[in-house]
């Protein structure tokens, strides 16, 4: 913009010649809506949540944006018609971790492509004005947008979030690659430089995210039960942000009763909860009817004519060229303290074997308020890069490994350690001596105050304790007392919403151990109807109609639980979600919906996952899965202990990089394929293990129906060739058709399909 002026009351702006030339492209605007905030956040610059513009600029219906030019001769009159509106959104960003100047500028290309990309999906009618940016956790309550340190924090918002004064969000991870939670996505991200956000799929992720937080868009890809739908079909950039331009004008819905595919629509999530298109609801959400003087009117297609069978391309179509970079025209405010503080590398070994561990990570910062910084999942080779992680700082790591044994560490950044030849920091776990089984959760007392409680097997030695790690609270050991065998203790922190629980315990020889378990209560007059739990990685779905409960106390954890109930063929793939409710006895009709990791397998169809509650036993749920973005759904009455479930029978393992071989090195296994596959009489099932260990080899057929055992036996390590001769376990000749072998060792189970031919 070379000059900026303003009409007199009339509308009127007389221009010098000899300034402003014929043909000259100009630009009227003006601004009958500014949207005060309502997160406590702002600066003087973004004090607005949004404003809404009309101008003078000319999109016509394939999309091109036109600008208006003065008339030929120079004392002509120029009239300039207003009448296209556009909404400009103000938003302030939080790093959890001190970041640097790279990353923040690369974050800032990020957001300069999503504001094209918004234009263009919107048919030029919203975009981002502006963005200030804090780090080191600053203004992390009241920020419209999250970025986590974590690795596997997936892109998650509330629906119009930008509307409430508390910490509903968007949710990022400080870069998004791949949309599963496999191994390959962990490596990819290792080898990758973590700070590269302006990847275009973080991209796409974070404009699809606005369109919950801001515009109040639900999803379109799934229905309001949790299920994927209509995969062969794309409604918009609420469906599949991947995929823009097909089938819908714009990228967004449009569709109305007597359209071809209306009644699969209607089926969306969307649809099912508001009741309209995202074409409409949008209109209806930012359309400003004014008086006769004024109007800000949103255009659908519809009003412009353009038929929902009809594919158009937006302004900006192609966002390395776009036809109008409002992208460009952003405003950044950098509050940020930044940090030239590199990246620390760690790795995670087994010290008996020497093999990689896959752990979670958490760094412990030593301010004057301790807190977690949560950084994920190591690589399945152990390998993880730590934000900002300085000498003082203490890292904790937790998880299972390959045969079922809680491993752990703590450790302080800066102690002298080895390293590998690339300078890559050597950790060596430790191990819990005995196995542990255990139920934990936060309940209520008669007050309503949270209080931890657990029920270990077998019992512990003597009492563990917890730590509560949250945003206002300095943690302090509170120890657990004993009653009919369940370990409890009211929370030092009674007004706790979102935090860690450090539980500690001794194991069979009095060492003491620890778990990191992630905990969220909430008021569910604070909640809604809907609400996502991101550090959980939950979406909570609530009728509160028949809803009793005043609040909930939700707590995730990954350590071994009871396996009551449960086939030897059947693995768990999600934490195990703790829900208790206050006042005693209440009753809860909602929906969950878990995201769950399957590392290196591939479920082979829906009726692989499952939700189970636990009632002395895990019971199934009726189950509604989505593959693609790897959630699965439940309707639950009643608080208990949830977790997903995946039947090995009906998955496969992932072969990457072109090895034929499937390894978890973790677990000290390796399953190589049967040789020969297909078969006629006979196969044989190579596999190896690394350490003596118990293992059994079993022979399933599709329903799951075991066929035969061909091990169950403690073996040393070693090398060692399985023949099945295509009986079952009475000596019968099996028919032909798809098997399964799976070996198991602890709590690790690989898989083959093995193929019986005529």
């Amino acid at each position: 913009f070379l000059h900026t002026q303003a009409t007199d009351r009339k509308g009127r702006l007389y221009l010098p010649a000899d300034r402003y030339t014929t043909g000259m492209p100009f630009l009227i605007r003006t601004t009958p809506v500014r949207e005060p905030a309502v997160k406590r956040n702002r600066t003087d610059a973004d004090e607005f949540m949004y404003s809404l513009h009309v101008d003078n600029l000319i999109i016509d219906n394939n999309g091109n944006v036109a600008a208006q030019y003065f008339e030929s001769e120079p004392e002509d009159t120029t009239l300039a018609r207003v009448n296209h509106t556009s909404v400009e959104f103000n938003l302030v960003v939080s790093l959890e971790w001190k970041a640097s100047m790279d990353y923040i500028n690369r974050l800032k290309a990020a957001f300069r492509t999503a504001s094209n990309l918004m234009y263009d999906v919107t048919n030029g009618q919203a975009y981002i004005g502006s963005v200030t940016i804090f780090d080191d956790s600053q203004n992390w309550e009241n920020a419209d947008i999250k970025v986590h340190a974590s690795n596997i924090q997936w892109p998650s918002a509330h629906v119009k979030g930008i509307h409430y004064d508390d910490d509903r969000d968007v949710s990022l991870p400080p870069a998004f690659y791949r949309r599963d939670n496999s191994l390959q996505s962990l490596q990819v991200f290792y080898d990758t430089d973590p700070v590269d956000p302006s990847h275009l799929l973080f991209v796409t992720s974070l404009v699809h995210e606005l369109g919950h937080y801001a515009f109040g868009f639900f999803d379109e890809y799934q229905n309001h039960r949790g299920g994927r739908i209509h995969a062969d079909i794309n409604f918009g950039f609420m469906d599949d942000p991947d995929y823009l331009n097909d089938p819908m004008s714009s990228e967004m819905s449009d569709y109305s009763q007597g359209d071809a595919i209306f009644a699969r629509y209607s089926e969306t999530e969307h649809y099912h909860r508001t009741g309209m298109s995202c074409w409409q609801y949008f209109a209806q959400e930012f359309s400003f009817p004014g008086d006769y003087e004024l109007t800000a009117m949103i255009a659908t297609p519809t009003d412009r004519g353009i038929t929902s069978d009809k594919v158009i391309a937006g302004p900006n179509r192609d966002l390395d060229n776009p036809d109008f970079s409002v992208g460009s025209m952003m405003v950044f405010d950098i509050m940020a303290t930044t940090t030239t503080n590199p990246l620390r590398r760690y790795q995670m070994i087994n010290p008996q074997t020497q093999q990689p561990l896959m752990t979670n990570v958490k760094l412990e910062k030593n301010g004057d308020t301790k807190r977690w910084i949560i950084h994920g999942s190591t690589t399945q080779t152990g390998h993880i890069k730590l934000f900002n992680a300085e000498a003082g700082d203490r890292i904790y790591a937790t998880g299972r490994d390959g045969g079922g044994q809680w491993r752990f560490l703590e450790t302080i950044v800066g102690d002298t350690r080895k390293k590998s030849a690339n300078g890559v920091e050597i950790l060596e776990m430790k191990t819990v001596s005995g196995r542990f089984n255990l139920l934990s959760g936060i309940s209520f007392n008669a007050y309503g105050d949270p209080v931890y409680e657990c029920r270990p097997e077998p019992a512990f030695s003597s009492p563990p304790s917890v730590r509560v790690y949250s945003n206002a609270y300095v943690p302090e050991e509170q120890i657990l007392t004993e009653v009919a065998g369940t370990w409890s203790s009211a929370l030092g922190d009674p007004d706790l919403s979102d935090g860690n629980i450090f539980f500690a315990a001794p194991d069979s020889l009095g060492e003491t151990f620890f778990i990191s378990q992630t905990a969220a209560i909430r008021n569910l007059a604070d909640m809604g109807e809907h609400y996502y739990f991101g550090g959980l990685q939950l979406r909570f779905v609530t009728d509160l109609s028949e809803t009793t409960a005043e609040k909930i106390a939700l707590l995730a954890s990954d350590f071994p639980a009871p396996e009551n109930g449960l086939p030897g063929s059947v693995l768990r793939v999600s934490d195990i979600v703790s829900l208790q409710a206050y006042p005693e006895g209440s009753v809860i009709e909602s929906q969950i919906q878990l995201r769950y990791s399957t590392d290196s397998l591939e479920a082979l169809g829906t009726d692989a996952l499952t939700v189970c509650k636990w009632e002395d036993g895990w019971v199934p749920l009726e189950s509604h899965v989505d593959l693609v973005y790897s959630t699965i759904s439940a309707v639950i009455d009643g608080p208990g202990y949830y977790a997903a479930f995946l039947d090995l029978t009906k998955s496969r393992l992932i072969t990457g990089g072109g090895s034929s071989i499937i390894r978890q090195v973790s677990s000290g296994l390796l399953l190589h394929p049967n040789y020969p596959n297909p078969f006629r009489s006979s196969t044989v099932i190579r596999f190896e293990l690394h350490f003596a260990t118990r293992v059994t080899l079993d022979i399933y057929d599709v329903s799951g129906r075991k066929v035969t055992t061909l091990v169950n036996r403690t073996m040393p390590a070693g090398e060692y060739n399985e023949m099945w001769d295509c009986r079952d376990d009475r000596g019968n000749d099996v028919p032909p058709g798809i098997y399964f072998c799976v070996l198991k060792s602890g709590k690790t189970q690989l898989s083959r399909q093995l193929v019986v031919i005529k």
